[in-house]
């Protein structure tokens, strides 16, 4: 598709169209303050000849900057489309030739970088053996570990026994210098980052996560060691020297054609920042109505603002666009900085469930959850790394051209001299890195704060409630368990305390029962013994307990005189009640 009008309307709807599609490669927008330009699915070809152009716009000094503009590359399924990315390099490990590339040879980039860009995805793996699910990466860095499980699986068959240690031993060798997949990696480690710097690029690559929420499934969250349930999307991020920013995102559907309509509205929910950064680049969005403030961008000069100071300078346009590519705020908001996100609901009904009856499995559940926050805990630390480290390249890049603005003020014999060292650490600085605009690092700067007030400290105070309901759940089992004690004791010495109240009456009876000589017991007799010698046992037992702390009250549970006097108060409360009803 040739290049066309982004500020035509009709022009722009069937553009967003194709961004929504599954199916689209790639699209390049050209945009300046006045005009911009967009063209969807480009070949090698058409791509070659759009960055021919602009390098030999860029060549001529004749040209404003601001007639130059920025370029938005961005790329999908880029395992399609390795031969506008990788740089002509002999593979060493599989012996294959890649063609001319473009992007990776036109920017420099490293060949590592190019190559790690266009890796195949994953397949989904079949299920198999609970230990056998253990990572990749585990294996390659653990192999020990690993051969020892392989040959306590392959004893179980005694006539396969040295054939199948082979294969084994062979294919972990192969698995260990050839499958070491760059999509494997960030799959199993999803705090994974890479911040790389070269003479015309700055580039970012991180994992972006969509729709996450707890796995409640212990099962599930143990095969999946610990990650929380969602959509992990890896993008590259490149800022280069002529203002143009490159992006290239994983595909969340490898190796299917065509989407069902749950897996186009993941996909929407994938793109939504992409697209709305897309959309907010026409002129065409400015007659629409105005946006949420928070999925408002200022990205391209010449569109309207509500204050003048927010107006975007040209030169602006590329860092900026770095930063809402970077920056999906929408996202982290549904994560874990709204108040009610589902890590914060599951640990309240966790809370309420402990209350009604503290059970062990509580433990179970409250340490996956950990496990899963960690990992949002990780990804956003990564985030913040990422900005630490474009921030202070940045400065390094700024520095030599500040301090040489300084020294022009300074005496001529000085100012040559301050200058021409000042000028050699600027090339040396200039060697790698490309700086990011002043209005991109004030963003930049900005989203640092927010990362750290929202997100990680509501994660941090999830992981420091989860302690602390695993404490008071051990606490609750622990006084559940000393109230079943407590019981028993009460039950006991009840027991014991009617033994001994009724052994005095025992002892009575059987002298009552004796054959004296000369001696007669009426029944009236008995029974006035009885009464006073109960009486008596009665008055012992009292002491007793009080002497000896053992009377029938406790912390949790009422005496039985006490139960009946509430019982009987209760009674006669309804009573009364209902008298005056």
């Amino acid at each position: 598709m040739s290049f066309q009008n982004f500020d035509d309307p009709v022009v722009f709807n069937e553009l967003q169209r194709l961004a929504a599609s599954h199916r689209s490669l790639n699209f390049v927008i050209d945009f300046t303050a006045s005009k911009a330009s967009c063209a969807f699915d480009l070949d090698k070809s058409a791509l070659q000849l759009a960055l021919a152009d602009r390098e030999q716009r860029q060549g001529d000094h004749n040209l404003a900057q601001s007639s130059l503009g920025t370029r938005w590359i961005n790329i999908w399924r880029p395992e399609e489309q390795k031969d506008i990315i990788k740089v002509k390099e002999f593979h060493l490990l599989t012996g294959s030739t890649y063609s001319v590339q473009l992007l990776a040879g036109h920017y420099g980039l490293s060949t590592r970088l190019a190559l790690s860009m266009c890796c195949d995805p994953l397949r989904a793996e079949p299920a198999i053996d609970p230990l056998a699910r253990t990572s990749h990466v585990r294996k390659v860095l653990h192999p020990r570990t690993w051969q020892a499980y392989g040959r306590s699986q392959t004893q179980q068959s005694k006539d396969s026994d040295v054939e199948g240690n082979e294969k084994a031993g062979e294919h972990e060798h192969s698995r260990r210098t050839l499958d070491l997949n760059h999509y494997r990696v960030v799959n199993e480690i999803w705090h994974f980052i890479s911040v790389d710097w070269g003479h015309k690029y700055a580039s970012i690559g991180f994992n972006q996560l969509y729709g996450t929420k707890p796995r409640i499934d212990l099962e599930s969250a143990e095969r999946q060691h610990g990650r929380p349930e969602g959509r992990r999307i890896w993008s590259w991020l490149v800022l280069c020297h002529d203002g143009t920013l490159i992006s290239i995102n994983e595909n969340p559907f490898p190796y299917c054609d065509t989407l069902n309509e749950h897996q186009q509205y993941e996909l929407n929910s994938i793109r939504q920042n992409l697209l709305n950064v897309f959309a907010q680049l026409s002129m065409v969005t400015d007659k629409d109505q105005p946006l949420n403030p928070i999925m408002t961008v200022q990205v391209r000069a010449g569109r309207k603002s509500s204050m003048a100071e927010n107006q975007v300078h040209e030169a602006d346009s590329p860092s900026l666009l770095l930063y809402y590519l970077f920056d999906d705020w929408y996202t982290s908001y549904s994560l874990v900085a709204k108040s009610d996100h589902e890590y914060r609901r599951q640990l309240n009904t966790i809370r309420e469930e402990m209350f009604k009856s503290a059970q062990l499995s509580h433990v179970h559940n409250l340490h996956s959850l950990g496990h899963q926050l960690g990992v949002l805990n990780r990804v956003y630390e990564g985030y913040n790394l990422i900005i630490e480290r474009i921030m202070n390249r940045s400065q390094q890049l700024n520095a030599p051209s500040m301090q040489m603005g300084r020294s022009s003020m300074s005496a001529t014999d000085s100012s040559r001299e301050t200058s021409s060292v000042l000028e050699q650490k600027k090339l040396q600085a200039e060697g790698y890195g490309v700086p990011i605009s002043a209005a991109a690092a004030l963003r930049f700067e900005r989203l640092k704060d927010r990362i750290a007030l929202y997100a990680l400290s509501e994660i941090r105070s999830c992981l420091a409630e989860k302690d602390s309901l695993m404490s008071m759940n051990f606490n609750l089992v622990a006084i559940k368990e000393g109230s079943y004690v407590e019981s028993l004791t009460r039950i006991t010495i009840l027991l014991a305390k009617i033994t001994i109240l009724f052994i005095p009456v025992s002892v009575l009876a059987a002298y009552f029962g004796i054959n004296f000589t000369n001696q007669a017991f009426t029944t009236t007799q008995f029974w006035i013994w009885f009464a006073v010698i109960f009486f008596i046992s009665v008055l012992g037992l009292v002491a007793f307990g009080y002497l000896s702390d053992t009377r029938e009250s406790g912390p949790i549970y009422q005496s039985l005189t006490r139960t009946a006097v509430e019982t009987w108060r209760a009674f006669t409360g309804k009573r009364a009640n209902k008298k005056k009803a």
